[in-house]
């Protein structure tokens, strides 16, 4: 767990991994040390963008809780599940895991996990397109996190309502919530908030007119995400430059991070990473110098990026 929090979840996924084996899996009944090293390998993997081994993780470690009663725990997997399934584009299921969290929680009487739950349950709402409900959602989550002083809450709720304001337009109001959850990602040190914040506030930039604004946030979070080895994010920010740099007519800049994000792409297990079908194609309109062709492909790719994004589920 201390290496995934300083931002080295290929460590932790290893680590976790070398415990399993020293200590010799049984093949009865559960074990709460495997149940916990599935669950933090789960969030390692997720945070990694490894999303189907995620899956499997969290599945085993919500069965080996529920075996042994362990409520808080399950219900823990239960939202680790929730999310990486919204990543591979299993929204239903996505809904059916979120609830089994929700109610567990609710059982339990934690009131800030639920929130965190909250954030999972609306998230979906978005992706299905219905930013009405989405948005009133998210503004439940902020009002609910101030009155429990969750501040980690609250910038998660500031982060996802900022992007249905920049998908409705509203690019003033997205650039201050992202900004506000920006600083106070900064404030408790949350790298993967700090990444989705700067990557998203620096889509509206771009999308103001600020592209050297744009660029140089882009090229910071970027320097970040390939230190921590966040492969999900390495793709997303490459994304993001490559589409301020064209917009300046840099093509010749623009071509290799174009590749870049290509490899990092198929490095990722998540199909919800800007489709590489659209970046290939658009590589290949590159070499050949049809930019108009090109941007376009690239232009498609964009409009997803908002989608494709990381939203983790808060720490409780």
């Amino acid at each position: 767990m201390a290496l995934r929090h300083l931002g080295r979840p290929s460590e932790s996924v290893e680590a976790c991994r070398r415990a399993r084996d020293i200590a010799r899996e049984p093949l009865d009944d559960p074990d709460p040390l495997f149940a916990e090293l599935d669950l933090e390998e789960g969030i390692a993997l997720g945070v990694s963008g490894q999303f189907d081994p995620a899956r499997q993780r969290f599945e085993r470690a919500a069965n080996g809780f529920a075996k042994l009663h362990d409520d808080h725990r399950c219900a823990e997997s239960h939202d680790g599940l929730g999310l990486t399934l919204w990543h591979l584009g299993r929204l239903t299921d996505s809904l059916r895991a979120y609830p089994s969290a929700q109610q567990l929680w609710r059982a339990l009487g934690d009131l800030r996990p639920q929130i965190t739950t909250m954030i999972g349950i609306a998230d979906v709402q978005y992706m299905l397109g219905d930013l009405a409900t989405a948005h009133d959602s998210f503004n439940a989550v902020i009002q609910g996190s101030r009155d429990l002083r969750f501040a980690r809450g609250e910038a998660y709720g500031q982060l996802n309502l900022a992007a249905v304001e920049h998908d409705l337009g509203h690019l003033e109001s997205a650039a201050s919530l992202y900004t506000m959850a920006l600083q106070a990602a900064q404030t408790f040190d949350d790298a993967i908030l700090v990444a989705d914040a700067t990557h998203g506030l620096a889509m509206v930039y771009r999308e103001q007119g600020e592209p050297a604004r744009a660029r140089a946030l882009l090229e910071h979070g970027l320097r970040t995400v390939e230190h921590a080895g966040m492969l999900f994010y390495e793709a997303a920010f490459r994304g993001g430059l490559r589409t301020v740099l064209l917009g300046e007519e840099r093509t010749a800049e623009a071509r290799p991070l174009l590749e870049e994000a290509v490899a990092t792409a198929e490095r990722s297990a998540s199909p919800q990473v800007p489709s590489r079908a659209r970046l290939r194609v658009a590589a290949l309109h590159l070499r050949e110098r049809q930019r108009a062709r090109a941007s376009e492909s690239l232009t498609e790719t964009a409009r997803s990026d908002r989608v494709d994004r990381l939203r983790p589920v808060p720490a409780h």
